[in-house]
């Protein structure tokens, strides 16, 4: 089982959202689960940061100073997977792909910034 100890990559005490025109975040938890939100309009409030309904279950861990992050999307899309590596300014940059039954098939890159 994952335990967060080192927090010099990641902080169970933040909320790392990302956006322009529509906005989602993550975050991470001591023991090696996350949640990610589904999209907003707006930007999040402090009770939609908190509201884990609106968002899917997802597992991490750290490996070399990279945040690896997976989840299920349901079965036509399949599992998500995220690795992220942390910027200077405390946010992290995350590079997105996307499996399914025929291999990886989506890649991205996609910043997500710490709120605190």
């Amino acid at each position: 089982m994952f335990e967060l100890k080192d927090t010099s990559v990641i902080s169970p005490n933040a909320v790392y959202v990302r956006g322009k025109n529509t906005y989602s975040f993550i975050r991470f938890f001591k023991d090696g689960k996350a949640l990610v939100s589904f999209d907003y309009l707006s930007y999040p409030t402090e009770e939609q940061f908190n509201d884990f309904s609106y968002c899917r279950p997802a597992y991490y861990t750290i490996k070399d100073d990279q945040v690896i992050v997976e989840f299920y999307q349901g079965k036509a899309s399949g599992v998500m997977r995220m690795v992220a590596r942390r910027l200077n300014n405390g946010g992290l940059e995350f590079s997105f792909s996307q499996k399914q039954e025929t291999g990886f098939y989506r890649k991205d890159h996609t910043k997500l910034y710490k709120w605190l």
